[in-house]
């Protein structure tokens, strides 16, 4: 499918009012999309918004729809946006202990009842992923101009999905700024979690480098971990390797996302395999190994200028005996290092862990809106819890 919208896009710059006739066109299939065009835009560091990463969402994950917003002004491209639309069903966890105290059973009241709503989101961004993946504009355009274009491209795609609520996910904190012209737009500010984010030494040329420059607490710490993790065999999976050991991977991966307090939408079963397939050179998968068993894995991807952590799934009962989460970040923090990044981003699970690690928590700040006005009023509460 694609729609064609031409906007006269209003911009304001002082007292000035200025108008710049732009037009939209929104496609529900990457497939329908020239990837050489998708793709002209993207500085490095947006590797997520890479066509061949987006196919492989879309061929095999039924419970999204995306959409991609080209966006025209006089037949030159100037910019891209890239949205999922999600029916939110019963996405807060409820406690399943069989004692719980008034707290944990006025909670759980709650979230049965926000889970009885029938919430559409239409996210521009990617639930998949904390981080700034939903747009990326041609260089030089003013913020005004971006976050015009943006928001029209925002209304375009609402006049065709009829959802409930809105959010424009994770703008970076060096452009918040920028972002906040959303408020213009009727869009409400939204404080999340931090993303935990581990900026690289330039004098860390090896990961001992990275160790020395530890306390003696936190390097004696580090050591202990790594020492337990000594067993494991460490192997980068091939597309082959995936195919083999696709089953064992979303098992591992479904061991933890299923006692997540919230899952917004979850990747489908073929998820990695997918990535792994669309994007061989980019998107990567360090799986470990005890007794030839595969017991963990990490995905990844180096991502410009940062090391990007994805999805991570291992068996509960090896981690304990082998440090086998904290070995994974070590790993993560020793592949940086050798790929020469400035800093590996870590996402928003683990604070105290990451941050063990030497991670900052660095604010990703999102914009909503909702249809209903009292849920418009106090929607953003309810995100940030």
């Amino acid at each position: 499918m694609k729609t064609c919208a031409i906007k006269t896009a209003l911009f304001r710059a002082n007292t000035l009012t200025k108008t710049l006739p732009i037009t939209i066109e929104v496609y529900d299939s990457i497939t329908q999309l020239d990837n050489y065009h998708w793709n002209q835009f993207l500085p490095q560091e947006k590797q997520f918004l890479n066509a061949s990463y987006l196919q492989a969402i879309e061929l095999h994950h039924n419970d999204l729809k995306p959409y991609y917003a080209m966006i025209y002004h006089d037949s030159d491209l100037m910019g891209i946006v890239y949205f999922q639309v999600i029916d939110i069903h019963n996405g807060l966890r409820i406690n399943e202990k069989d004692e719980k105290d008034f707290k944990e059973k006025v909670s759980d009241l709650v979230k049965s009842g926000i889970n009885k709503l029938s919430v559409r989101l239409l996210l521009c961004g990617n639930a998949f992923i904390t981080g700034d993946y939903g747009f990326a504009f041609k260089s030089g355009l003013s913020d005004d101009v971006v976050v015009t274009a943006l928001n029209q491209a925002m209304e375009t795609v609402q006049d065709l999905v009829k959802p409930t609520t809105a959010l424009i996910k994770d703008w970076h904190p060096d452009d918040i700024e920028a972002g906040r012209l959303l408020t213009d737009y009727d869009f409400k500010e939204v404080h999340m979690q931090a993303n935990m984010v581990l900026d690289i030494w330039d004098e860390w040329k090896t990961f001992d480098d990275y160790l020395a420059a530890l306390t003696s607490k936190y390097r004696k710490n580090a050591k202990r971990l790594i020492k337990k993790g000594i067993e494991l065999e460490r192997k980068v999976l091939s597309v082959e390797e995936v195919i083999e050991q696709n089953d064992q991977i979303y098992a591992l991966f479904k061991n933890i996302s299923d006692k997540a307090n919230f899952n917004l939408t979850t990747p489908a079963y073929d998820y990695f395999l997918e990535c792994k397939k669309n994007a061989p050179d980019l998107f990567q998968i360090m799986g470990y190994y005890h007794e030839n068993k595969l017991i963990g894995f990490i995905s990844y991807l180096l991502n410009g200028t940062h090391l990007e952590t994805h999805f991570i799934g291992y068996e509960k009962e090896q981690n304990q005996q082998f440090a086998l989460y904290t070995n994974v970040l070590y790993d993560q923090v020793k592949i940086g290092i050798e790929a020469g990044v400035k800093a590996i981003y870590f996402g928003r699970t683990a604070l105290e862990i990451k941050s063990n690690l030497g991670a900052v928590g660095k604010d990703y700040h999102s914009f909503f809106w909702a249809k209903n006005p009292l849920f418009h009023r106090y929607g953003s509460l309810l995100f940030e819890r």
